[in-house]
Protein backbone atom coordinates (compact mmCIF):
# COMPACT_ATOMS: atom_id res chain seq x y z
CA UNK A 1 0.00 0.00 0.00
CA UNK A 2 3.00 1.97 0.87
CA UNK A 3 4.27 2.49 -2.84
CA UNK A 4 0.96 3.74 -5.10
CA UNK A 5 0.35 5.99 -1.81
CA UNK A 6 4.33 7.23 -2.17
CA UNK A 7 3.82 7.59 -6.22
CA UNK A 8 0.47 9.28 -5.82
CA UNK A 9 1.84 11.73 -3.24
CA UNK A 10 4.91 12.56 -5.43
CA UNK A 11 2.70 12.90 -8.72
CA UNK A 12 -0.04 14.59 -7.15
CA UNK A 13 2.73 17.81 -5.83
CA UNK A 14 4.07 17.52 -9.66
CA UNK A 15 0.20 18.00 -10.78
CA UNK A 16 -0.39 21.02 -8.49
CA UNK A 17 2.75 22.72 -8.94
CA UNK A 18 2.55 22.10 -12.91
CA UNK A 19 6.42 23.12 -13.74
CA UNK A 20 7.00 22.52 -17.30
CA UNK A 21 3.11 21.78 -18.37
CA UNK A 22 2.92 25.19 -20.42
CA UNK A 23 5.58 23.91 -23.27
CA UNK A 24 4.62 20.48 -22.98
CA UNK A 25 1.23 20.99 -23.56
CA UNK A 26 2.02 24.25 -25.85
CA UNK A 27 -0.90 24.59 -28.71
CA UNK A 28 1.16 24.75 -32.24
CA UNK A 29 -1.35 26.26 -34.66
CA UNK A 30 0.50 27.24 -38.21
CA UNK A 31 1.06 30.91 -38.51
CA UNK A 32 -1.98 32.65 -40.35
CA UNK A 33 -1.68 35.37 -42.68
CA UNK A 34 -4.38 38.24 -43.81
CA UNK A 35 -6.44 37.22 -46.73
CA UNK A 36 -6.20 39.20 -49.58
CA UNK A 37 -9.13 38.90 -51.40
CA UNK A 38 -12.55 38.16 -49.98
CA UNK A 39 -13.35 34.16 -50.56
CA UNK A 40 -17.21 33.51 -50.64
CA UNK A 41 -17.40 29.71 -49.78
CA UNK A 42 -20.83 28.74 -50.55
CA UNK A 43 -21.93 26.16 -47.63
CA UNK A 44 -22.77 22.70 -49.05
CA UNK A 45 -25.65 20.79 -46.84
CA UNK A 46 -23.20 18.14 -45.74
CA UNK A 47 -20.54 20.87 -43.98
CA UNK A 48 -21.08 21.82 -40.54
CA UNK A 49 -18.12 24.26 -40.78
CA UNK A 50 -16.14 25.61 -43.27
CA UNK A 51 -12.70 28.30 -42.72
CA UNK A 52 -11.05 30.19 -44.98
CA UNK A 53 -7.34 31.23 -43.59
CA UNK A 54 -3.37 31.41 -45.41
CA UNK A 55 -0.65 29.95 -43.92
CA UNK A 56 2.40 30.26 -45.69
CA UNK A 57 1.31 27.93 -48.44
CA UNK A 58 -1.24 30.04 -49.35
CA UNK A 59 -4.96 29.61 -49.07
CA UNK A 60 -7.34 26.72 -47.30
CA UNK A 61 -10.43 25.68 -47.51
CA UNK A 62 -11.00 23.88 -44.12
CA UNK A 63 -14.07 21.79 -43.93
CA UNK A 64 -15.72 19.44 -40.95
CA UNK A 65 -18.84 17.17 -41.70
CA UNK A 66 -19.44 14.03 -39.69
CA UNK A 67 -16.53 14.01 -37.99
CA UNK A 68 -14.57 13.93 -41.24
CA UNK A 69 -11.99 16.64 -41.45
CA UNK A 70 -10.68 18.11 -45.46
CA UNK A 71 -8.50 20.76 -46.22
CA UNK A 72 -9.81 21.49 -49.44
CA UNK A 73 -8.12 23.52 -52.94
CA UNK A 74 -9.98 27.18 -52.60
CA UNK A 75 -10.56 27.12 -56.38
CA UNK A 76 -11.60 23.54 -57.09
CA UNK A 77 -12.85 22.72 -53.59
CA UNK A 78 -11.28 19.40 -54.13
CA UNK A 79 -9.00 17.99 -51.54
CA UNK A 80 -5.54 19.62 -51.54
CA UNK A 81 -2.77 17.57 -52.07
CA UNK A 82 -0.23 17.08 -49.71
CA UNK A 83 2.81 19.37 -50.48
CA UNK A 84 6.64 18.12 -50.62
CA UNK A 85 8.95 17.87 -48.34
CA UNK A 86 10.37 21.82 -48.96
CA UNK A 87 6.58 22.96 -48.68
CA UNK A 88 6.37 21.16 -45.56
CA UNK A 89 9.45 22.34 -44.00
CA UNK A 90 8.33 25.75 -44.72
CA UNK A 91 5.01 25.25 -43.13
CA UNK A 92 6.61 23.38 -40.12
CA UNK A 93 9.39 26.65 -39.85
CA UNK A 94 6.43 28.72 -39.86
CA UNK A 95 4.69 27.46 -37.42
CA UNK A 96 7.29 26.89 -34.76
CA UNK A 97 9.30 30.33 -35.39
CA UNK A 98 7.04 31.67 -32.30
CA UNK A 99 8.92 29.69 -29.53
CA UNK A 100 12.20 29.12 -31.08
CA UNK A 101 13.88 28.20 -27.77
CA UNK A 102 11.64 25.22 -27.34
CA UNK A 103 11.81 24.06 -31.12
CA UNK A 104 14.68 25.06 -32.37
CA UNK A 105 15.59 24.22 -36.00
CA UNK A 106 13.39 21.58 -38.22
CA UNK A 107 16.53 19.00 -38.45
CA UNK A 108 14.06 16.43 -41.12
CA UNK A 109 10.59 15.34 -42.26
CA UNK A 110 9.45 12.18 -42.54
CA UNK A 111 5.75 11.79 -43.66
CA UNK A 112 4.04 14.48 -41.61
CA UNK A 113 6.46 14.84 -38.83
CA UNK A 114 8.97 17.02 -38.47
CA UNK A 115 11.88 16.45 -35.66
CA UNK A 116 13.33 19.42 -34.11
CA UNK A 117 17.07 20.36 -33.24
CA UNK A 118 15.90 20.23 -29.51
CA UNK A 119 14.40 17.37 -29.80
CA UNK A 120 10.93 17.87 -29.89
CA UNK A 121 7.98 15.80 -32.76
CA UNK A 122 5.81 17.73 -34.56
CA UNK A 123 3.50 16.08 -36.34
CA UNK A 124 0.93 17.57 -38.76
CA UNK A 125 -2.58 16.91 -39.39
CA UNK A 126 -3.14 17.94 -42.89
CA UNK A 127 -6.93 17.50 -43.27
CA UNK A 128 -7.32 19.91 -40.31
CA UNK A 129 -4.41 21.63 -40.42
CA UNK A 130 -3.54 21.43 -37.48
CA UNK A 131 -0.14 20.15 -35.17
CA UNK A 132 0.49 17.99 -32.09
CA UNK A 133 4.18 18.48 -30.65
CA UNK A 134 6.02 16.54 -28.05
CA UNK A 135 8.82 16.58 -26.27
CA UNK A 136 10.69 14.75 -23.85
CA UNK A 137 9.36 17.00 -21.23
CA UNK A 138 5.60 15.86 -22.05
CA UNK A 139 6.49 12.03 -21.89
CA UNK A 140 7.24 12.49 -18.27
CA UNK A 141 4.47 14.45 -17.67
CA UNK A 142 2.50 11.73 -19.26
CA UNK A 143 4.55 9.10 -17.13
CA UNK A 144 3.80 10.48 -13.99
CA UNK A 145 0.00 10.56 -14.85
CA UNK A 146 0.04 6.76 -15.38
CA UNK A 147 1.49 6.45 -12.33
CA UNK A 148 -0.65 8.62 -10.51
CA UNK A 149 -3.65 6.81 -11.82
CA UNK A 150 -2.15 3.33 -11.26
CA UNK A 151 -1.35 2.76 -14.95
CA UNK A 152 1.23 0.44 -14.63
CA UNK A 153 0.64 -2.48 -16.93
CA UNK A 154 -0.06 -2.25 -20.55
CA UNK A 155 -3.84 -3.81 -20.01
CA UNK A 156 -6.70 -1.31 -19.22
CA UNK A 157 -8.53 -4.14 -17.62
CA UNK A 158 -5.77 -5.18 -15.17
CA UNK A 159 -5.28 -1.14 -14.57
CA UNK A 160 -8.43 -1.01 -13.56
CA UNK A 161 -8.60 -3.80 -10.71
CA UNK A 162 -5.42 -2.42 -9.32
CA UNK A 163 -7.18 0.88 -9.29
CA UNK A 164 -10.50 -0.68 -7.56
CA UNK A 165 -8.24 -2.76 -5.31
CA UNK A 166 -6.17 0.56 -4.57
CA UNK A 167 -9.30 2.48 -3.31
CA UNK A 168 -10.78 -0.55 -1.31
CA UNK A 169 -7.26 -0.96 0.86
CA UNK A 170 -7.18 3.22 1.09
CA UNK A 171 -10.48 3.28 2.57
CA UNK A 172 -9.71 0.11 4.90
CA UNK A 173 -6.28 2.35 5.89
CA UNK A 174 -9.12 5.33 6.65
CA UNK A 175 -11.24 2.77 8.52
CA UNK A 176 -8.63 1.51 10.94
CA UNK A 177 -7.20 4.62 11.43
CA UNK A 178 -10.42 6.24 12.49
CA UNK A 179 -10.46 3.17 14.82
CA UNK A 180 -7.33 3.57 16.17
CA UNK A 181 -7.71 7.19 16.72
CA UNK A 182 -11.03 7.08 18.68
CA UNK A 183 -9.98 3.74 20.61
CA UNK A 184 -7.38 5.82 21.94
CA UNK A 185 -9.17 8.67 22.84
CA UNK A 186 -11.36 6.39 24.92
CA UNK A 187 -7.74 5.23 26.43
CA UNK A 188 -6.61 8.48 27.13
CA UNK A 189 -10.02 9.61 28.89
CA UNK A 190 -10.23 6.38 31.24
CA UNK A 191 -6.88 7.02 32.13
CA UNK A 192 -7.60 10.60 33.45
CA UNK A 193 -10.59 9.44 35.60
Amino acid sequence: MMVPMVGWAITGVVFFIKPGYAGAYEILNPKTYPLESDYSISMDDLWEEVRVIKSILGVHVLARSNGDYWNLNPGTLEPSEIPDKQRLKLLFEDAVSRNSARYGAIERIENLTAYTSTGIEVELNWDRLTFNQQGFDRKIIDSLYRIHYLQWTPWSAVNQLMGFVGLLLLMALMVFGVRIYFSGRGAVNNSCD
